[in-house]
C-alpha cells in the first residue's frame, strides 16, 4: 500500500519533478510508450477536427483570438488560421475537450491529451528545428507529469473530493512540462515556469453541478495556454515561485489540504511513465463515467435483443460520485444543452438503448431533442449503492432493465470499453480518426487522411515537426 504523507514530509517535490522535465531523454522511453503516446497525439488532432464544427464555444473563441492577431507561429487545427504560440494553443486545446471525447486517465479521473499536446505542438511547429523525436519525448512527459499529479491525489487516503477541477489545475503543470521540454529549459527554469504556471492554475468542479456552461467542454484552452506562457516567460528569464507544489502556501497545502501521496508522484521518475499505456481512450463522446452505463446498455440489448417499446423503468446504479450526473433528475433526463446531455447518465443510457452505440450525432443540439430519447431518458432513474463508492477512479457502473413482461434484466461493467483493461485496439481508434474528420466537415480526401495518420504514427521519424502543423491546416 502507497504510504501517505503531509506536504512538510515531503521534501522538494517540485524540483525532482523540474529536473525530470530538463532530463527526459528519448532513448529511455519503452518502445510501447512511444508508440501509445502516438496514437493519443492522432486521437487527440481527431477529435480536435471534429470539435471545431461541432462543439459549442470554439467558433467564438477562435474568431477573438483572430480578431486580435498577432505573429502566425502555429496553425489552428483545421483552418488556415495562424496566430502567435499561445493562441494557437489556446484554441487547439479548446477543441481538445470540445466533445468530451478525448483520452483519459482512469486512474486519477483526468484527461493528459488535450491539456498539454497542443501546447507543445504549437511551441514545435513556432521552432521549426524541432524534430520529431524531441515532440515525441514532450508529450510522453507532458502526460506523465499531469497524470502523476493527479493520482497523488486521487490515491492519498482521503482521495479526490469532486472539488479541485484536476485536469485544469494540474493540467497547467502537464503544459509547462511539455512546453519546457520541447524549448529544452534547464531544472532551475522548470521549476520557474511550474511557478508562474500556478497563477493560471485554477478551476473548480461547479461545472459538473451546474448546467448551461460552455466552459463544461472547452475549459483545456486555458492550461494550454498558461503552459505556452509559462515556459516562455522562464526561458527569457522570468523567476516564477520556487517549491510551487509543496510550498507553506503552494498547491498542495492551498488546494488539498496538506496531503498527497508522495510515491504516486516520485517513484519511477523516468522509468515509469504514467501515461503512455495506462490512458485510455474514449470510444464514445460523453464523460467517462457515462461509460459503463453506456456499455452496460449496450451489451444487455445485443444480449436481448431489447426494443425501446418493451421498456418500463430502468435503474442506474450509481456510486456517490456519479450521483452527481443523475441529479437534479429532470434536468438530466432532459438536458437543455450538448454540454449536459454528455454530463447526463440517463441521456446516455437512452442513446445507448435506443442506437446500441453512442454516436456523435445524438449528442447534438438536434440529437438532445430528440422525442425518441427524451422518452427513454425520462425512464431512467438512479439507485444509490455503497459498494459503488469511489475515492480514487473511475467506478464500475451497472443499469436494471425493467421490461413490459416482467423480466429484469442487469449488467454491471467494471472497465468500460476503452479503459486501458479493456482497451481500444489501435485499429479502432485509427478509425475513430477517420471518422471525426468526417464529422469536422473538412473535405480532406482519403489519401489526406492516411498522409497525415502515417506522419503523427511514425512521428520520431520527422525531422522538422513544422510539418505536422503544416498537415494539420484547412
Amino acid at each position: 500500500m502507497a504510504t501517505k504523507r503531509s506536504v512538510t514530509e515531503s521534501g522538494e517535490a517540485t524540483a525532482l519533478i523540474a529536473e525530470y522535465v530538463s532530463s527526459a531523454d528519448f532513448e529511455a522511453i519503452p518502445d510501447d510508450v512511444r508508440e501509445a503516446t502516438k496514437l493519443q497525439l492522432l486521437d487527440t488532432v481527431g477529435v480536435s477536427l471534429a470539435a471545431a464544427r461541432l462543439a459549442p464555444g470554439i467558433r467564438e473563441i477562435s474568431d477573438l483570438l483572430v480578431e486580435w492577431g498577432g505573429a502566425e507561429e502555429a496553425t489552428v487545427w483545421g483552418s488556415l488560421r495562424r496566430l502567435p504560440t499561445w493562441a494557437a494553443a489556446f484554441v487547439n486545446g479548446a477543441m481538445g475537450h470540445g466533445l468530451d471525447y478525448d483520452t483519459t486517465f482512469h486512474d486519477a479521473l483526468v484527461h493528459p491529451s488535450a491539456p498539454v499536446i497542443p501546447a507543445a505542438v504549437a511551441l514545435a511547429e513556432q521552432r521549426p528545428g524541432t524534430s520529431g523525436k524531441e515532440l515525441l519525448t514532450a508529450l510522453v512527459v507532458a502526460q506523465d507529469v499531469m497524470s502523476r499529479l493527479a493520482l497523488s491525489i486521487s490515491r492519498r487516503e482521503s482521495g479526490w473530493k469532486f472539488d479541485w477541477h484536476n485536469s485544469v489545475v494540474f493540467g497547467a503543470f502537464g503544459a509547462v512540462a511539455g512546453a519546457a521540454r520541447v524549448t529544452n529549459l534547464n531544472a532551475a527554469q522548470v521549476e520557474s515556469a511550474f511557478g508562474i504556471a500556478a497563477t493560471m492554475s485554477t478551476g473548480t468542479m461547479e461545472l459538473a453541478y451546474g448546467t448551461d456552461s460552455d466552459l463544461r467542454l472547452n475549459y483545456n484552452a486555458f492550461p494550454s495556454k498558461a503552459g505556452v506562457m509559462a515556459a516562455l516567460l522562464a526561458e527569457r528569464g522570468l523567476q516564477g515561485t520556487r517549491g510551487i507544489l509543496e510550498g507553506k502556501a503552494g498547491i498542495y497545502n492551498v488546494y488539498y489540504e496538506g496531503e498527497y501521496d508522495r510515491s504516486s508522484l516520485v517513484d519511477g521518475l523516468g522509468k515509469r511513465f504514467r501515461g503512455g499505456q495506462e490512458i485510455g481512450y474514449k470510444p464514445w463522446p460523453a464523460c467517462i463515467a457515462t461509460h459503463p452505463y453506456i456499455d452496460s446498455t449496450i451489451q444487455l440489448c445485443l444480449e436481448h435483443d431489447i426494443a425501446p417499446s418493451e421498456v418500463r423503468q430502468i435503474e442506474a446504479r450509481v456510486g456517490n460520485l456519479w450521483l452527481t450526473l443523475c441529479e437534479p433528475l429532470a434536468d438530466r433526463q432532459a438536458p437543455r444543452s450538448v454540454n449536459d446531455a454528455k454530463y447526463s447518465i440517463p441521456f446516455a443510457i437512452a442513446v445507448a438503448l435506443l442506437r446500441r452505440a453512442a454516436p456523435l450525432s445524438d449528442f447534438t443540439e438536434q440529437g438532445i431533442r430528440n422525442p425518441s430519447l427524451l422518452d427513454i431518458a425520462a425512464k431512467v432513474a438512479p439507485k444509490y449503492d455503497r459498494s459503488l463508492d469511489t475515492l480514487h477512479r473511475t467506478s464500475p457502473g451497472g443499469v436494471l432493465i425493467h421490461l413490459s413482461d416482467g423480466r429484469v434484466l442487469s449488467k454491471t461493467v467494471e472497465f468500460a470499453y476503452g479503459d486501458p483493461r479493456a482497451p481500444m485496439s489501435t485499429e479502432d481508434v485509427v478509425a475513430k480518426f477517420r471518422d471525426c474528420v468526417d464529422a469536422s466537415g473538412m473535405k480532406w480526401s482519403g489519401s489526406r487522411i492516411d498522409r497525415v495518420t502515417d506522419l503523427i504514427l511514425n512521428l520520431e521519424k520527422v525531422g522538422y515537426t513544422k510539418q505536422l502543423g503544416d498537415a494539420l491546416g484547412e
